[in-house]
């Protein structure tokens, strides 16, 4: 199928002339390191050196360990406790004061290699980003955020974050220490947390809150660069510019967005890294990037969360341009490949670490309560997803084959996960960019859709339908605002 214009203007990510902004192999190095760390946990670590130090003579061993453990207590441990434990206590002191440090090192380093391509970016595409509506756009983005956070609280007791974000924030205190579970290889917020003297509890908190805002921000970002842009060659920008906007109906989509779960997920579990990585996913969407740019935002997607995979692999296949695909593609098996061999090349325990909850699959549970996952996919958009089926029907009569494909993929990629993982509200929404691109279409093209101004109206009460949490696990969630004065459904109060 060709390519339309449309598809070209909506779809595909703009790009800088620049290829390679730092050599190749550098940056595969980078890359290599960056997911070489998150991939290394402490306990294991400590294994290896352990399996060294018993290869070694014992007297050596028992002696190094004596003469450090001397310089640092009182007392001296007994030989018989020694000669047992001697290469253990090595292997942790190895670690502890050695590899660890090391790891943080480095990680910074590959951090700022990768990075690099993606500030030259920022740097050459300021304009885009930071034109004469950025004002405009990051007040109505507070303004979107304060609104939201009244429907949802974003404060979960007794200190902020919520569930797992809580979690994160005590591993941001010492990120590069975690060991093998379910949290360490997510480790690149809590990192750049860490690096900023933004970690702990409040302080991660707060840096969480400032990653939604940004969230926020790039989603009103990449929508006005589709409405305001020009999608014929000879139409300029002033005179998509001097077109009427309603702002005010303009803000009431957006607040009706932001209600969608990949969004206000936020405000129910504070903490968590998806807002992180979705803004990184957004970010070459919003500005015109350079090759190794674009990249850079997947490498560090996948060192935020490896779901984000299940995120981009769509809109790297229907986004990035042709000859970009199979690189950029070619980063999840990397990772796989680090993840697996910093798990000694077994796939039973990483599986069994994402798959089975309290004893059952995703699967097990979605059997059990089939009506409770549909649930859960209803109000990953809620009422959206009416108007998004409508945009995609009316742009399939259009002749818009490839462009309704590439949206429709998007958005029912991550769906996927449904079988593998119990959040489902909060995974169904990881196809957002789809629903914006339907929105960024049909905020621009409105008059092109019959009945647009009843599309305005389901978009209005879609803002009172209460946005729930559904887990297959948990059921229906509510948590402390103006949405829980709304009972729809019997639910778990979270406060």
């Amino acid at each position: 199928m060709k390519r339309s214009e449309k598809y070209l203007h909506y779809v595909l990510f703009d790009t800088l002339k620049e290829k390679n902004v730092i050599p190749p192999t550098f940056f595969w190095i980078a890359v290599a390191t960056l997911y070489a760390v998150a991939n290394a946990p402490k306990n294991r670590i400590i294994m290896a050196f352990q399996a060294i130090f018993n290869r070694l003579p014992q007297d050596w061993v028992s002696t190094t360990v004596q003469a450090i453990e001397s310089r640092f207590t009182q007392g001296v441990i007994s030989p018989e406790i020694l000669a047992k434990t001697a290469p253990q206590q090595l292997a942790e002191i190895t670690t502890n004061y050695g590899i660890i440090p090391i790891k943080g090192f480095l990680f910074f380093i590959a951090t700022l290699v990768i990075g690099y391509p993606i500030l030259i970016s920022v740097i050459k595409s300021r304009h885009s980003l930071f034109q004469s509506r950025f004002k405009r756009r990051a007040i109505a983005s507070l303004a979107i955020f304060a609104i939201i956070s009244l429907l949802i609280v974003p404060f979960r007791y007794p200190l902020g974050p919520g569930v797992m974000g809580l979690e994160y924030a005590i591993r941001s205190l010492e990120p590069f220490s975690q060991n093998a579970d379910w949290y360490y290889r997510r480790l690149f917020m809590l990192a750049i947390a860490n690096f900023i003297h933004m970690s702990g509890p409040f302080l991660y908190y707060i840096f969480s809150l400032a990653c939604t805002y940004l969230l926020i921000f790039l989603t009103l970002t990449f929508i006005e660069s589709k409405i305001f842009a020009s999608k014929e060659p000879d139409e300029g920008q002033q005179e998509i510019e001097s077109k009427s906007i309603n702002y005010q109906k303009l803000g009431l989509y957006y607040l009706s967005i932001a209600t969608s779960s990949y969004l206000i997920f936020n405000c129910q579990f504070p903490g968590y890294v998806d807002q992180l990585f979705f803004s990184l996913l957004l970010l070459p969407a919003c500005i015109p990037m350079t090759r190794q740019g674009r990249l850079a935002t997947l490498a560090f997607a996948l060192a935020t969360h490896e779901a984000s995979a299940f995120v981009f692999i769509p809109i790297v296949i229907f986004c990035f341009p042709r000859r970009e695909v199979l690189t950029a593609l070619s980063l999840v098996p990397i990772y796989c490949f680090i993840w697996f061999a910093g798990s000694g090349f077994s796939l039973d325990s990483p599986v069994k670490a994402h798959l089975i909850l309290e004893n059952k699959t995703a699967l097990q549970y979605l059997a059990e309560n089939p009506m409770l996952g549909l649930a859960g996919f209803f109000f990953s958009y809620k009422l959206l997803w009416i108007i998004i089926l409508y945009i995609l029907w009316i742009l399939w009569c259009q002749g818009e084959a490839l462009l309704v494909g590439a949206i429709a993929s998007i958005i029912a990629f991550p769906i996927s996960t449904m079988f593998l993982i119990v959040d489902t509200s909060r995974n169904v929404g990881y196809g957002f960019l789809g629903m914006l691109i339907a929105f960024a279409i049909l905020i621009r093209e409105e008059k092109a859709f019959p009945g647009h101004r009843i599309l305005f109206y389901i978009a209005l009460i879609n803002i009172i339908v209460p946005s729930y949490y559904v887990g297959l696990n948990t059921g229906f969630q509510t948590y402390t605002g103006l949405y829980h004065l709304i009972p729809l459904f019997p639910s778990t109060y979270v406060p």
